[in-house]
């Protein structure tokens, strides 16, 4: 089997084994990685977020960014371009983000953020490894964007299910740096 279907067979596996995740449950495990989250070093330390809006089964993100807007840190959403390509925009909260492409919620206004050494990207997959392999949607979009920003500092959060010990990968596929999960805080390369 190629590997490009090989993916897409997790990908159909593993969405639905994270829809089938019972929403008393799913309420516990958010709040745990929001407490993992919000807990560590780097989100503390960090000027700015780039941080996706969760949907579809994922692991809440909205707490983290409503909670980080509180602390005064700069947050961007990334909004994905027809050619393949995605650039991230600051929001100043929920209100400032659309409907957009796929039915993903997107920001609205157009000003960059600064990325600077302390800035962190939260980055969205299907599934992780605690070596920070991942299995991204399928689009490429974050490994096209997290080429042209090598030094970012990258979060995967998942559920604790959704961390699996290999996956398929690629030349292309990024990495992240540390994965968080309702249990746990995986350094992947150096991020403490």
């Amino acid at each position: 089997m190629a590997l490009v279907q090989e993916k897409q067979q997790l990908r159909t596996m593993l969405r639905k084994k994270r829809r089938e995740i019972p929403d008393e449950e799913r309420k516990r495990l958010d709040e745990a990685i929001f407490r993992n989250v919000t807990q560590s070093r780097w989100f503390c330390e960090a000027d700015t977020l780039l941080l996706y809006v969760s949907c579809k089964g994922e692991a809440d993100t909205v707490r983290i960014l409503e909670y980080a807007r509180e602390l005064g840190k700069a947050v961007a959403v990334p909004k994905c371009g027809q050619d393949g390509c995605m650039e991230f925009y600051l929001i100043d909260g929920m209100h400032s983000l659309a409907s957009g492409a796929y039915g993903i919620l997107e920001p609205t206004g157009t000003e960059l953020p600064e990325i600077t050494p302390k800035t962190v990207c939260i980055v969205p997959a299907v599934a992780f490894t605690a070596a920070g392999e991942r299995l991204g949607q399928g689009g490429g979009y974050y490994d096209r964007f997290l080429s042209r920003y090598p030094q970012l500092r990258t979060v995967g959060i998942c559920y604790r299910c959704m961390l699996l010990p290999e996956l398929p990968s690629e030349a292309h596929d990024r990495r992240v740096d540390a994965v968080i999960t309702e249990e746990t805080m995986e350094v992947c390369h150096g991020i403490q």
